[in-house]
């Protein structure tokens, strides 16, 4: 009995090591990748302000846990930051909410539905999946159907969400919710969560650690730009 007790506890052990060896190679691996990519093209300040973009897709449990929290953060810098929302477009799904996003914009209805997509797919656990599960949502919300259908048809719409995607490719953003300051730096929660230790951490952790960065990088797009803008008037 003792050996069989023994055995057991070296086996424990055994399995306790390698755990923590597993553990440890994949924090180390983790670590070395990038929290932020720099960025070739910076965008022009929006009436003297740093131009951040969210590029986020309603069907994404993240990026709602995440909105108030980029909000929070561009409230807290309201006097040199401007938030541009867009949202993302590389698969079928993603299209769709594109253009459920900038029809509420055509409609004036951003306002109070924005934050009611994200709620109807993830509180309410009804998909907003196909026009007509959309077209209903709008319904419900006291669009008139003639109304939204003109919208939601319309080249315009088309046209903003090709250009969303194009600008979340350029921008290199290949998941969502990411986050570009000043179009010099990319960076989101799950990069951040990256240099962060892998067992037991928490999304108030990584969101904590984004904010943090954020925090930097903006103040280094606020250096750069003086530089820019003092060397424009030395010539």
């Amino acid at each position: 009995m003792q050996k069989i007790i023994r055995n057991l506890l070296l086996a424990c052990l055994f399995i306790g090591g390698c755990a923590i060896a597993v553990s440890d190679y994949v924090s180390s691996v983790r670590r070395e990748q990038p929290v932020y990519i720099a960025l070739e093209q910076p965008s022009p300040s929006v009436q003297g302000k740093i131009e951040v973009i969210e590029f986020f897709w309603y069907g994404c449990p993240h990026c709602y846990q995440y909105e108030p929290v980029l909000t929070r953060w561009a409230r807290k810098h309201a006097d040199v930051v401007t938030l541009r929302r867009i949202p993302a477009g590389l698969h079928d799904k993603q299209v769709l909410h594109q253009k459920l996003y900038y029809t509420l914009a055509a409609l004036n209805r951003l306002g109070d539905l924005h934050q009611a997509s994200y709620a109807q797919i993830h509180d309410r656990k009804r998909a907003l999946n196909s026009d007509a599960t959309i077209a209903s949502f709008a319904r419900e919300h006291g669009i008139d159907p003639v109304d939204w259908r003109s919208e939601f048809d319309s080249d315009t719409v088309r046209d903003e969400a090709t250009s969303a995607t194009a600008l979340q490719r350029a921008y290199q953003a290949t998941h969502v919710p990411s986050v570009a300051i000043g179009g010099r730096f990319l960076t989101s929660p799950s990069m951040v969560g990256m240099s962060l230790p892998y067992l037991g951490q928490t999304d108030e952790q990584r969101y904590e650690a984004v904010e943090k960065l954020m925090d930097d990088l903006l103040l280094q797009v606020q250096q750069r730009n003086e530089v820019s803008h003092d060397s424009t008037l030395a010539h």
